[in-house]
């Protein structure tokens, strides 16, 4: 009797500045923002040398495709070395951008789709603002929330990708079922007060 359910404040500032973020707005390129995920402090069994072939073989696949799309990297603000991804974006090519510490918000803001490895929370806050998801699934990781709730388009092969952005472009977020279930589900109140 004691108890009322207020949802999740962790999310409050997306649900909050949900109405001001602009839908896809990019005239040249499409803006892809690439959310690392760090399962490594969750427990998971990435290494670093994993990591290092999957960024690789991502910069590589952009590099091909910067007539079309603009990539930029956001890697977590705590636990991954931004140094480690420097060193590696600039001996494949010094003009990608990655961040870490700058505020999600406005990376989102900015950027038309987001690309990922897996479920997480910045992700998250990535579909409340009704930005498209693609989850590259290059760990092959098995039970992912946001594929599972088909929340997000599935990438098994990066070479697809040109293919894949197009098709989640083309969905809208704010009238997907799926999506407005999720949130729902997983979030109950979306008032930004919790």
């Amino acid at each position: 009797s004691k108890l009322i359910i207020t949802g999740d404040h962790t999310y409050d500032q997306a649900f909050k500045t949900k109405k001001d973020f602009k839908k896809i707005k990019s005239l040249d390129k499409i803006k892809v923002l690439f959310i690392t995920v760090n399962l490594q402090a969750q427990g998971g069994t990435w290494s670093k040398t994993k990591r290092n072939k999957m960024l690789k073989i991502l910069l590589n696949n952009f590099q091909n495709l910067k007539d079309k799309f603009q990539l930029t990297i956001k890697i977590h603000p705590n636990n991954e070395n931004i140094i480690e991804y420097q060193s590696i974006i600039d001996s494949i090519d010094p003009s990608f951008q990655v961040f870490q510490k700058e505020n999600l918000f406005d990376l989102l803001n900015e950027t038309d789709i987001v690309l990922t490895s897996s479920a997480s929370t910045a992700v998250a806050c990535a579909l409340i603002l009704n930005k498209p998801v693609i989850i590259w699934n290059f760990f092959d990781v098995k039970g992912d929330l946001f594929l599972e709730n088909e929340i997000a388009v599935e990438c098994t092969d990066i070479s697809q990708i040109s293919k894949l952005i197009s098709l989640s472009l083309s969905i809208d977020n704010e009238k997907n079922q799926n999506i407005k279930t999720f949130l729902q589900n997983y979030f109950y109140k979306q008032d930004g007060l919790s």
